[in-house]
């Protein structure tokens, strides 16, 4: 540093300079600074030569101050400029406010002139907002009563694809009639009525033709499926309450399921199951009750499939309506040919027997179908079937009873064989009667059965007792083959007695009774016509006693038991032996009585035998 350095920086202006930047004088960045300052006045001297000039200009403030005041002569001339700027602004505003102001009073001359027209666009904007509302409103309206597109498109698509936008459809079509019914008899409730109700006739009579496609196409054929196709079931739903288009729906699932059987029936007959398995029905066509059982049995489990088919596809609605009504008619075509081969196998049955086996099956069966069908012509057949098979087994036993020729007798006195038939006949069909669930007490077919056989018995008993004038048997023989007859009847109806044929085994005995009563007089007819002797008289000569005591003695003429041997009951034979023998001693008791007390004494009454001798040698 040299001394003119030194001495400036420790006077006054170093002094000042100290103070402006508060730092120390001989610091580094003071004297960068001031070399700055030196280089800026184009002396490149460095420090010492800034404090050289510095020394040349000793009065620092003096030179400041010039160049403040020429800074301030600048600055009022450019304010100058800028006042006069000013001014000119002041003016241009001045201006602009009596432009406004003018504007102002051509607004308001406006507005007064426009007075009523802003009232006018004031109702119109409120107009127009009450017109916003009511579109608003004729819109939610709109949507309300009418129909969206995608439900209008699927509605009118034919053939339609339904599906669940189709059924989606049709409820809003129902809705929205329901809709307009609210409304009441206005005009344009009427025109959306219409309207709805057309689309809604058109998407129905869409809806019917295919549903009848769809019947034709799952339910044809011996194996239709299980489970009908969800739409289908549903579009059935939909047309049970139209009863034009239910009943046309369910026609056709009639006739399609009423050929679809009857093919199906036809086969089972003739060629059986797949393979041969099971065989065809008619291979038991030798066997009758096979035969029609198992006719009877493929019905029966037609008729429950069916009933399970046509139930998941419409429903049971009822009796009369549904799967029920349905049920009758699908089973239709089957009743003709099981009506043929029935009625040719009862037709052709000889055996009585089995004609009941028959009958009892067809009327089982008759009961069954009566239960799950409410008519038609299936249940019809059966139930004629088995009022034909039951004809045919009265008309059966009716020829055994008049194959019976009780004129043609044996001399064992044995009743005819075709009565055995007959009766062996009647027995197994009241034993099988008594084993079946069918109790007489409860009326039906069985019963009348029952009854039939009882009226052909008594009906053979009559014709045996109307016989005996062509029989030219002797009386006692007569009434020893009617008891022949009735024993037969009575040993087979024994086991029945109590249960289903009293009152005809009540009648039956009485007419044993009285055939008894009549043998015994016939017997004792025989006797005395035998004896030769006066018995109803007081006196009787001894060739009449030597004759009669010799008969007596030494012949069988007045064996009774030997008179009864053919009467096939030997109890009843004992008996009646017993019984005649008594009475003819009683007889011939009173007789000798009266004649030892008219003879008394005489030489005939000598040999006249007593009572106790007759007795003896009877």
């Amino acid at each position: 540093m040299t001394t003119d350095t030194a001495r400036l920086l420790g006077g006054s202006l170093g002094r000042r300079v100290q103070q402006i930047v508060q730092q120390p004088l001989d610091s580094a960045s003071v004297r960068q600074t001031l070399q700055t300052l030196a280089s800026s006045y184009g002396d490149a001297g460095g420090a010492e030569g800034a404090l050289a000039r510095l020394a040349r200009h000793r009065d620092v403030r003096q030179d400041m101050a010039e160049r403040t005041q020429a800074l301030d002569e600048e600055f009022v001339l450019a304010l100058g400029a800028v006042d006069a700027v000013f001014g000119e602004l002041e003016a241009n505003v001045a201006a602009i406010d009596q432009q406004c102001l003018a504007l102002r009073q051509q607004v308001g001359r406006a507005l007064r002139a426009t007075a009523g027209a802003a009232q006018q666009a004031a109702l119109l904007g409120e107009e127009q907002r009450d017109l916003q509302r009511r579109r608003t409103l004729a819109q939610r309206l709109a949507e309300k009563f009418t129909l969206a597109p995608a439900h209008r498109a699927a509605l009118s698509q034919r053939p339609p694809t339904v599906d669940a936008v189709f059924f989606a459809a049709l409820d809003r079509v129902a809705e929205a009639r329901a809709e307009c019914r609210l409304l009441g008899d206005r005009l344009a409730a009427r025109e959306m009525a219409a309207e709805l109700e057309r689309v809604e006739g058109d998407a129905f009579d869409a809806l019917l033709r295919w549903a009848l496609a769809a019947v034709r196409q799952q339910l044809a054929g011996d194996a239709p499926a299980a489970e009908p196709a969800a739409e289908l079931r549903r579009a059935l739903a939909r047309l049970a309450p139209h009863a034009a288009l239910a009943a046309a729906a369910e026609a056709e699932i009639a006739s399609v399921r009423c050929a679809a059987l009857e093919q199906a029936f036809l086969r089972a007959l003739a060629t059986g199951g797949p393979g041969g398995r099971p065989r065809p029905i008619e291979a038991h066509a030798g066997d009758p009750q096979r035969f029609v059982g198992d006719m009877l049995a493929w019905v029966h489990q037609a008729c429950a499939s069916e009933r399970e088919l046509l139930g998941a596809m419409v429903g049971e609605r009822g009796r009369d309506v549904g799967a029920s009504a349905l049920l009758p008619r699908a089973l239709a075509n089957v009743a003709r040919p099981l009506e043929i081969r029935v009625a040719q196998t009862v037709g052709s049955m000889r055996d009585a027997v089995a004609l009941y086996r028959v009958a009892s099956v067809l009327g089982f069966y008759a009961a069954l179908f009566g239960g799950a069908l409410p008519g038609g012509a299936l249940l019809a057949t059966v139930q004629a079937l088995e009022r034909q098979a039951h004809a045919q087994l009265l008309r059966r036993l009716g020829e055994l009873a008049d194959a019976a020729d009780f004129a043609a007798v044996t001399p064992a006195l044995d009743a005819p064989a075709a009565l055995a038939g007959l009766l062996a006949a009647a027995t197994g069909i009241l034993r099988l009667h008594m084993d079946s669930v069918d109790d007489a007490s409860a009326g039906g077919p069985g019963a009348s059965v029952v009854g039939a056989i009882a009226g052909v018995l008594r009906r053979a008993l009559h014709e045996a007792q109307a016989a005996a004038p062509r029989t030219r048997l002797r009386g006692y023989e007569q009434a020893m083959f009617e008891l022949n007859v009735v024993g037969a009847v009575l040993d087979a109806l024994a086991p029945f007695a109590q249960r289903l044929l009293a009152q005809c085994v009540a009648d039956v005995r009485v007419r044993e009774a009285a055939l008894v009563d009549e043998l015994r007089a016939q017997l004792c007819a025989v006797l005395r016509d035998r004896a030769q002797l006066p018995l109803a008289q007081s006196t009787v000569g001894a060739a009449e006693i030597e004759a009669f005591n010799a008969q007596l003695k030494g012949a069988s003429d007045f064996d009774v038991s030997r008179l009864v041997a053919r009467l096939h009951n030997h109890a009843l034979a004992r008996n009646v032996a017993a019984d005649v023998a008594r009475l003819f001693v009683d007889e011939y008791a009173a007789f000798y009585a009266r004649v030892a007390a008219s003879m008394r004494g005489s030489a005939e009454l000598a040999l006249l035998l007593p009572p106790e001798t007759v007795s003896t040698l009877l």
